[in-house]
C-alpha cells in the first residue's frame, strides 16, 4: 500500500487542542502542547487517515521535514522554542532545532533538540545507509564543538544523529528441547515489558515471542529464517 506523510504546524490561539483534536477521525498517539504545535500524519494510498501525533510543548513547536526508514519509522525535524518528551540531548533556550523519531504506528520514540542559546532552526532530515539520521537548518549559536565554527550571525548547519542501545544482560536460557517450535524462556535483565519490542534468534531463526517481563522473555524456536 502506498504511504503518503504530511508535516505542519496546528496553532490553537483561543481555542482548546482538544477542539482542534475533534477536526481529525483518529486520537493521536502524542499529546499536544500549547499555543503550536507540530504534527505528523500517516495518510493512506486514497488520502484517508490512518493516524496522526502532535509534537510539542507549551510553547511553539513547528515542523520542519520527515524522513521514513525502511521499517517504517518516521524521523521529523523542526523547531521548538521550550522542551518536551524525554529527551535524548536537553533543550538549551531561544528556539532550538528539534528532532524526533516515531514507530511505524506514530507513537513517540524519542525527541532531540540541537543547537545553542541563541536560534537555531531546523528544515530538513534525510536518512543514512547505516541507520543514522541527517538533519539540516540554520544556527544562529556555535554549538557541540563543531567542525566548522560558524564565521556569520545566521550558519547553515548539518548534523548527523546515532542511536545507542544497550541491549538485555542473559544470565541463562531454558529449554526442554533444542528444536524448532519448542518453548524457551531467556532469563536475564534490560528486557522490554512490551513482547513486540523483545527480538530473540536462534543462530539465524527469528522467535516468536509469547511473553515478556524485564527480567525474561518466553517464545517458541522459529520454524523457519527470517530476515534480521
Amino acid at each position: 500500500m502506498a504511504k503518503a506523510f504530511l508535516i505542519a504546524a496546528c496553532r490553537s490561539h483561543s481555542h482548546s487542542i482538544e477542539r482542534q483534536r475533534e477536526a481529525f477521525a483518529a486520537i493521536p498517539q502524542v499529546r499536544a502542547g500549547a499555543r503550536t504545535s507540530a504534527f505528523v500524519a500517516r495518510l493512506g494510498s486514497k488520502g484517508s487517515l490512518i493516524w496522526h501525533a502532535f509534537l510539542g510543548g507549551v510553547g511553539v513547536d513547528i515542523g520542519g521535514g520527515l524522513c521514513v526508514d525502511g521499517s517504517g519509522s518516521v524521523y521529523v525535524t523542526g523547531t521548538s522554542d521550550s522542551s518536551w518528551g524525554a529527551p535524548t540531548r536537553a533543550f538549551t533556550g531561544g528556539y532550538d532545532a528539534m528532532a524526533a523519531k516515531l514507530d511505524s504506528s506514530g507513537s513517540l520514540i524519542w525527541p532531540t533538540f540541537l543547537g545553542g542559546y541563541e536560534d537555531d532552526m531546523s528544515y530538513g532530515t534525510a536518512g543514512g545507509a547505516d541507520g543514522s539520521v541527517h538533519v539540516t537548518g540554520t544556527s544562529e549559536s556555535r554549538w557541540d564543538g563543531s567542525a566548522i565554527p560558524p564565521p556569520a550571525d545566521y550558519n547553515a548547519f548539518v548534523a548527523k544523529l546515532v542511536e545507542t542501545q544497550s541491549g538485555p544482560t542473559i544470565t541463562k536460557i531454558k529449554s526442554k528441547r533444542p528444536t524448532a517450535g519448542s518453548t524457551a524462556t531467556i532469563i536475564g535483565a534490560g528486557f522490554s515489558s512490551n513482547k513486540t519490542a523483545n527480538a530473540v534468534y536462534f543462530g539465524n531463526l527469528k522467535a516468536e515471542v509469547k511473553r515478556a517481563r524485564t527480567r525474561s522473555s518466553t517464545g517458541s524456536r522459529a520454524t523457519r529464517c527470517r530476515s534480521r
